[in-house]
């Protein structure tokens, strides 16, 4: 998209906790704004954001967070942990200030624990590979637009 993720980590304006490498292959080097965890362990994954929360907050009012993806967790855990898990991870960023975002592959997990999941978060955007769908966001009703994705990023194609 067009971002060079290691010149934003340089100047602090990116915090990385790495889950994948783990099983993956070998992780970065932690740093102040790299830290390396594990998919197998949502208790260290919620430490290190608190520590990433803390130096953020000390220079910035606000900030987003990215938790990608909510599925890779609930693949190597279990489904009700990780709803635990995800919720104490929204109020932590939400208290900080900060918004947060969590992208999920919908059916990988059991519609009961889907449903419990939708009922935590503020809004439900679907991306379906050609049309974007706002499912869920105060004061919008459903809507829906074709989309595409290039180097710029997320462009919604206005019709008409």
């Amino acid at each position: 998209l067009g971002m060079d993720p290691e010149s934003y980590m340089e100047k602090e304006l990116l915090y990385v906790i790495d889950a994948i490498s783990s099983i993956s292959g070998p992780a970065a080097d932690e740093g102040s704004t790299y830290f390396s965890s594990s998919v197998h362990n949502p208790t260290d994954i919620m430490v290190k954001l608190g520590v990433a929360i803390r130096n953020i907050t000390n220079r910035y009012t606000m900030f987003r967070s990215v938790l990608d993806s909510l599925t890779t967790l609930m693949a190597f855990n279990d489904e009700m942990l990780i709803v635990r898990v995800l919720t104490a991870y929204i109020m932590r960023i939400k208290e900080a200030g900060g918004t947060a975002v969590v992208t999920y592959t919908e059916g990988s997990a059991d519609p009961k624990v889907e449903t419990m999941l939708k009922a935590v978060v503020d809004n439900i955007i679907h991306l379906d590979g050609s049309e974007l769908t706002v499912e869920a966001m105060v004061g919008t009703g459903r809507v829906s637009a074709p989309y595409t994705i290039d180097d710029s990023g997320i462009k919604v194609v206005h019709e008409g």
